[in-house]
């Protein structure tokens, strides 16, 4: 299990706002059991309790172009290159 008690501070994001994002994505997951499953924005905003409006999908949008989150058909999901960024992350 990933910690996400810490922030994830110097990431390939390099930006705060995405790098919370990305944490609040594993926390999504562990909240599922460990289980990476597709979102769409309505489903964060959900989980999070806040609005799905176009700041939220301009953030997880920039994820997509980071290569850290894929998109398809208004669904979200995390690749290897994520996994990768988290591996990065642990070693920091």
């Amino acid at each position: 299990m990933i910690n996400v008690e810490r922030q994830f501070v110097g990431t390939c994001l390099r930006s705060s706002e995405l790098e919370e994002k990305a944490r609040a994505i594993v926390i999504m997951a562990q909240a599922s059991g460990d289980v990476w499953h597709s979102f769409t924005v309505e489903e964060y905003a959900a989980f999070w309790k806040c609005a799905a409006n176009a700041d939220l999908v301009s953030n997880l949008d920039e994820l997509v172009s980071f290569g850290v989150l894929d998109k398809n058909n208004g669904f979200y999901a995390v690749n290897d290159k994520f996994i990768q960024m988290l591996e990065d992350w642990i070693k920091y």
